[in-house]
């Protein structure tokens, strides 16, 4: 465990030097009584145009419908992915996918609201204004990672949410503690803010909130009055 704590170390110096070991230090002494943790929050202007990615042979990319739920059939906990993907798509989330044309498998997806977003780690709602879309739970089904899915999918989502939905700005977060999404997250997105936490008893603890762009984070849930209507009549339907 040593030689794991050394090495980890070392890494957040040569990462981000020795305020980031600073901070490891503390999360290491304060870990019997809570889980400390940090989210950096990013944004991205949608009209600002992106370098071309080429297609990745044999993947089709598409926005998702209640029709392709199934395909998280491959998820782990299935059911719990069926369920989240279905009150989703009612209220109104944009679902963007990634299918091996072949076997019909699902490679990569990612979720989008124009609406509000719940920060898990934070336990607040992201408020979302207009022209804007949060970005959320992405994932690459490990068989089909580091194929450059992900990028064909991200970019296929960027198009579509400046095109058709007329979206100019993207929010989303990671965890300050998965190094590999933040390094490749810095090349195409703007850092805005940084939040920090802490978690006992289930229960979050903001404290401390660097509030560059920081979009506005509530206990309750808010959503634009048109999304607010679309939700209502969607769950009408279910």
């Amino acid at each position: 465990m040593s030689d794991s704590l050394f090495a980890t170390t070392r890494h957040a110096y040569r990462e981000r030097g020795w305020k980031e070991v600073a901070v490891l230090v503390m999360k290491k002494c304060v870990s019997p009584f809570a889980r400390v943790g940090s989210l950096y929050f990013f944004e991205r202007n949608l009209q600002e145009s992106m370098p071309p990615i080429k297609p990745v042979h044999g993947i089709l990319v598409r926005e998702g419908t209640i029709e392709d739920v199934h395909l998280l059939e491959r998820t782990d906990p299935e059911e719990k992915h069926r369920r989240q993907a279905i009150d989703r798509l009612l209220r109104g989330d944009l679902w963007f996918i990634a299918i091996e044309a072949s076997s019909g498998k699902l490679a990569n997806y990612r979720w989008a609201s124009q609406s509000s977003g719940f920060i898990p780690e934070l336990d607040l709602h992201l408020v979302v204004e207009p022209r804007q879309a949060y970005i959320y739970d992405l994932e690459t089904l490990p068989e089909f990672r580091r194929r450059g899915i992900e990028a064909v999918t991200r970019q296929f989502t960027y198009e579509s949410l400046l095109h058709k939905y007329g979206v100019e700005r993207i929010i989303t977060y990671i965890r300050a503690d998965n190094h590999a999404s933040l390094q490749a997250g810095r090349q195409y997105l703007t850092p805005i803010g940084r939040v920090w936490f802490a978690r006992r008893n289930s229960r979050a603890h903001v404290f401390r909130m660097r509030r560059d762009r920081m979009p506005e984070l509530t206990r309750e849930m808010r959503s634009r009055p048109v999304q607010a209507a679309l939700a209502r009549s969607s769950n009408s339907l279910r």
